[in-house]
């Protein structure tokens, strides 16, 4: 049996600047992208500070397939468009660095959930929790953070 429904997809279209500052700024950190200095993410952080003042922090997170964000109380997604994913590839290619100049861009979000703050933790929560890391990484020596690195930034776009 077939079904049929109808959604209403909420879409945010936003325009953004790479300058000559953002990709300086990213290359002056260890010889590759640092993932919270890079280019991409510090020009659509600019560009959501400028359309929504009244918000804190708008958590955005970059790689080659997905823009990630949290705008008005929901978590929204887009595709990386393909001129940021070309620089980013090349940005992270030594050989190919001198390629990356000031560029425009534009993101097509689309809403996906609410964030719902009464899901976040309690104080005394994040104490255990901050408590049970601090146990697990002295027994283990490392860290459990997932770390970023080069390969999952650009996993299967080179």
């Amino acid at each position: 049996m077939t079904r049929e429904s109808k959604k209403i997809i909420h879409q945010l279209s936003i325009r953004c600047h790479a300058s000559v500052q953002d990709i300086e700024l990213s290359s002056s950190v260890k010889g590759f992208c640092d993932p919270r200095k890079c280019f991409g993410k510090v020009a659509i952080a600019r560009k959501l500070d400028q359309e929504f003042p009244q918000l804190q922090s708008h958590k955005v997170r970059v790689d080659a397939g997905h823009i990630k964000a949290n705008i008005r109380g929901y978590r929204w997604l887009a595709d990386t468009p393909k001129i940021l994913r070309a620089m980013l590839i090349n940005f992270d290619n030594k050989k190919k660095r001198h390629l990356v100049t000031p560029f425009d861009f534009t993101i097509v979000f689309v809403r996906m959930s609410k964030i719902d703050p009464a899901k976040k933790f309690t104080a005394e929560r994040r104490v255990q929790i901050a408590a049970a890391r601090r146990n697990r990484e002295a027994k283990t020596g490392t860290t459990d953070r997932a770390r970023y690195t080069l390969r999952k930034r650009i996993v299967g776009y080179t």
